[in-house]
C-alpha cells in the first residue's frame, strides 16, 4: 500500500511501533540531548536493526558515521525519530518523503498547540501524500513492551518484553502518559505498549485502535483524547475491538465546554459534544471514564477480568457502620447492592474471616474480586500481605474509589450486554413531503402521525370561521397555536391561547393571537393556527433526537415543559435505543420519581414513552433529510393511558 493510504491505519501503526531500522534526525554530540537519549535507548534494549544518524556533526557519533541531511538516508528506514526543533521539522519531513521512510515521530512543540496549525497543516500534508506515517508532533515517546523497544525524548531505559495479556495506554497528553506509567508499574500492571500522540498531526487515537483490536499481547486499550477527528472510523474501530473481546476506558478532555448553541429547539441546545460523544462510543463498546482515577481503577480490574457483570457486587464487611455508608454510597454512585439469601448469610458468616479464607472460598470462581484494606497508609501485616499478593482479586486502600470503579464496571456490562441490533428498521409510510429547515408545528405533527406517535385532535385552520368549524368537529374546549415556520416559540410570541370554550372565545382568541404574533414578530407571515382539542392533564417530559454531522444522531429524553432548560435533567441514549434501555434512563431521571406516582397521582404510562422515543429513532434512522426532532412537551398520561405530543420542531 502506497500513497495517502499508507499514512494512517494498523500496517502504519506496525512499522512505527516494529521498526527493522530507525534514523535519528537531528542527532547531536551533545550528552543529554534528546538524539543521544534515544541512541541510548536503542542500544540499552539490544536493537537489531540498522542505526542512521542524521545531524551537524562532522565527526562519528558512538563509531557511527553523521549523515547532513535525511536525503542522504538509505531508501525505505521504517522509522525516523525527529529530535530537531519545530523550525526544521517541515523540511525534514519533505527530504524523509523522497527517501520513502515508513514513519516518522516529533518531539518538538511550536505547532498548533501554540496557534500555529499552518505549519503543522503542512506537515500533515506532506507526510500524507509521500504515505509517511507522522506520531506527532508536540509527543514525548513510545514503549512497545511486546517487541523491547523504548523511545522517549526525556530518558533511557530498558523496555519489557513478550509481555502477555497487558493494557496499552494510548494519549495526546505526554505528561498524563507519564503519570499513568508510573501508576501501571506500582500497581503491578502488565503494560504492553504506552503511545504519546501529541498533536496527532498524523497517526491518531483511531489508528492504534484499530491496531490493538487485533494485537494479541493487548487484553485492555486505555485512551486519553484531547479531540477525536474522525469520529464514524473511531466508533468503527471500538466496534471493532468489542467483537475481538478488548475492552475500552476512554477519558477526554472538554465535558465541562459549554454544549454549541442552536437557537432553535431545546434538542439542539441540550445536546452537547461530550455528551454526544460519550452516548455514540459507549454505544460501539467502550467506556467513559472522567478521572484518573476512575481510568486506574477500571483499567486494573478490567486487566483481571476483561468480561463485566451487569448487575452489582456482594460486600462482605464486619462493620456495621461500613453497611449503612455503602448502601448510601452505592445509592449515589448508581451501584445496585443485590439483597442475600438468608442461607447464603449463614455459610458466610461461618466462613468468611481473614484474607486466606477469601481466597480459599474464591478458588475456581470466575467471579471479579476486589479486596479494600481501610487505613489508608497504615502498613498491614506480612502475612496479609504475603495473602493479598497470592489473590486473584484487585486490591485497593480505598472503598470509595472501588466502589466508583465497580459501578462504572458494571455499567459497562449492562452497555454490552446490549442487543446489537443487525437490521434497519422498516421505513414509515404515508410522510408529507417536507421543505428544508424548521418546519411548522402543523406539518411536523404529520409526520409525528404518520410514525405512529399520538398527537391531538385538530386541524389547520386558515381563518376564524375555519377554526371555529374544526372546534366544533373536535369538540371544546380547544387551544389556538400560531403557525409559521419562523415561529419557533410561539409562546414568547404570544402566539398560544389555551381552554378556549366555545365560539365566540375561538373568535375572539383569534384576533388576539395574529395581533400578537404582529407585534411580537413582524417580519413572519403566519400559515394560520392549529385548532387541538386540549389534552388532559399528565407529566410534561421531554423528546428528541439530533443528527450531529460526525458524530451521528443521539436521542434524548427529560424532563420537559419550562423545566427543560432550568433543570437539565436530561438522558441521551443511541438512536437504536430500544425499550429496555429507554425505561431505565427514565428510571435514572433525577426526577425519575414523578414517574412512579408522585404525592398520590397515579404511575405514568412509560411503556408509552419509550415507544415515542422509538418511532423518533426510527424516524432518524429512516429518513436520513431529517435533522432534529424536539417534541416538548410529551404529556404523559396515568399507566395504560398513553402519551401525546403537545408540540412538535421538526427541521430537515
Amino acid at each position: 500500500m502506497t500513497g495517502p493510504e499508507a499514512a494512517r491505519g494498523p500496517q502504519a501503526v506496525a512499522r512505527f511501533l516494529r521498526p527493522r531500522s530507525v534514523a535519528i534526525v537531528g542527532m547531536s554530540a551533545r550528552a543529554g540531548s534528546a538524539g543521544q537519549v534515544i541512541l541510548q535507548s536503542l542500544k540499552l534494549n539490544n536493537f537489531k536493526g540498522d542505526i542512521h544518524l542524521v545531524g551537524r556533526s562532522t565527526e562519528p557519533i558512538d563509531g557511527r558515521p553523521v549523515l547532513k541531511s535525511p536525503d542522504e538516508l538509505p531508501e525505505g528506514v521504517d522509522l525516523a525519530v525527529f529530535t530537531l526543533p519545530a523550525a526544521g521539522v517541515h523540511e525534514a519531513i519533505e527530504a524523509c518523503a523522497r527517501r520513502k521512510v515508513g514513519s516518522a515521530m516529533i518531539f518538538a512543540a511550536g505547532f498548533a498547540e501554540v496557534g500555529d496549525q499552518t505549519t503543522q497543516d503542512a506537515v500533515t500534508a506532506t507526510a500524507r501524500t509521500a504515505g509517511l506515517a507522522v506520531v506527532g508532533p508536540n509527543c514525548l515517546g513510545m514503549t512497545n513492551n511486546v517487541d523491547g523497544m523504548w523511545l522517549h525524548m526525556l530518558f533511557a531505559r530498558e523496555a519489557r518484553r513478550n509481555v502477555e495479556g497487558g493494557v496499552a495506554f494510548v494519549g495526546q497528553s505526554g505528561g498524563l502518559l507519564g503519570h499513568f506509567q508510573r501508576a501501571a508499574d506500582g500497581l503491578g500492571l502488565p503494560l504492553s505498549y504506552v503511545i504519546s500522540t501529541g498533536n496527532e498531526a498524523g497517526l491518531e487515537g483511531t489508528d492504534f485502535v484499530e491496531f490493538l483490536a487485533e494485537d494479541r499481547s493487548t487484553r485492555v486499550i486505555a485512551l486519553y483524547c484531547e479531540q477525536i477527528r474522525r469520529p464514524a472510523e473511531f466508533l468503527a474501530a471500538c466496534r471493532r475491538a468489542r467483537a475481538a473481546g478488548k475492552p475500552i476506558v476512554l477519558m477526554q478532555a472538554g465535558r465541562g465546554a459549554k454544549a454549541r448553541k442552536a437557537a432553535l429547539s431545546h434538542t439542539g441546545a441540550l445536546i452537547g459534544d461530550f455528551a454526544t460523544m460519550r452516548t455514540q462510543v459507549e454505544d460501539a463498546g467502550a467506556i467513559v471514564a472522567y478521572t484518573m482515577d476512575e481510568m486506574m481503577d477500571l483499567v486494573q480490574i478490567l486487566v483481571r477480568y476483561p468480561e463485566p457483570p451487569a448487575k452489582g457486587p456482594g460486600i462482605l464487611t464486619a462493620s456495621g457502620a461500613y453497611v449503612g455508608l455503602t448502601n448510601d454510597f452505592a445509592e449515589e454512585v448508581g451501584l445496585e447492592l443485590p439483597e442475600l439469601e438468608p442461607a447464603t448469610l449463614k455459610r458466610v458468616g461461618e466462613v468468611a474471616r481473614p484474607v486466606e479464607s477469601f481466597n480459599k472460598g474464591m478458588v475456581g470462581s470466575t467471579k471479579p474480586k476486589v479486596m479494600v484494606a481501610l487505613g489508608d497508609t497504615w502498613p498491614l501485616g506480612p502475612d496479609v500481605m504475603e495473602a493479598v499478593r497470592e489473590s486473584p482479586a484487585v486490591f485497593s486502600r480505598s472503598s470509595d474509589r472501588m466502589m466508583r470503579a465497580i459501578a462504572l464496571y458494571t455499567r459497562y456490562g449492562r452497555l454490552l450486554a446490549r442487543p446489537i441490533a443487525t437490521l434497519p428498521p422498516e421505513p414509515i409510510q404515508g410522510l408529507p413531503k417536507l421543505g428544508k429547515g424548521a418546519q411548522p408545528e402543523w406539518l411536523g405533527k404529520k409526520v409525528l402521525a404518520a410514525a405512529g406517535i399520538r398527537v391531538p385532535d385538530g386541524e389547520l385552520a386558515r381563518t376564524a370561521d375555519e377554526a371555529i368549524m374544526v372546534a366544533k368537529r373536535i369538540g371544546y374546549p380547544v387551544v389556538l397555536k400560531a403557525q409559521a415556520a419562523a415561529l419557533s416559540h410561539k409562546t414568547e410570541a404570544g402566539g398560544v391561547i389555551l381552554n378556549l370554550a366555545d365560539e365566540s372565545a375561538v373568535r375572539a382568541a383569534w384576533d388576539t393571537l395574529v395581533e400578537n404574533v404582529k407585534r411580537a414578530a413582524p417580519g413572519i407571515r403566519l400559515d394560520g393556527a392549529l385548532v387541538e382539542k386540549m389534552s388532559p392533564k399528565g407529566i410534561e417530559l421531554m423528546v428528541g433526537a439530533k443528527r450531529d454531522p460526525g458524530w451521528g444522531t443521539v436521542l434524548l429524553l427529560g424532563l420537559g415543559g419550562i423545566w427543560v432548560e432550568a433543570l437539565g435533567d436530561v438522558k441521551l441514549l443511541p438512536v437504536g435505543a430500544d425499550e429496555r434501555q429507554i425505561v431505565e434512563a427514565l428510571h435514572n431521571l433525577r426526577t425519575a420519581k414523578l414517574l412512579a406516582g408522585f404525592r398520590g397521582a397515579p404511575p405514568a404510562d412509560i411503556t408509552a414513552v419509550a415507544q415515542v422515543v422509538m418511532a423518533i429513532g426510527r424516524l432518524m434512522q429512516t429518513v436520513p433529510e431529517l435533522t432534529e426532532i424536539d417534541v416538548n412537551p410529551l404529556m404523559v398520561h396515568a399507566k395504560g393511558q398513553g402519551a401525546t405530543a403537545l408540540d412538535a420542531l421538526i427541521v430537515a
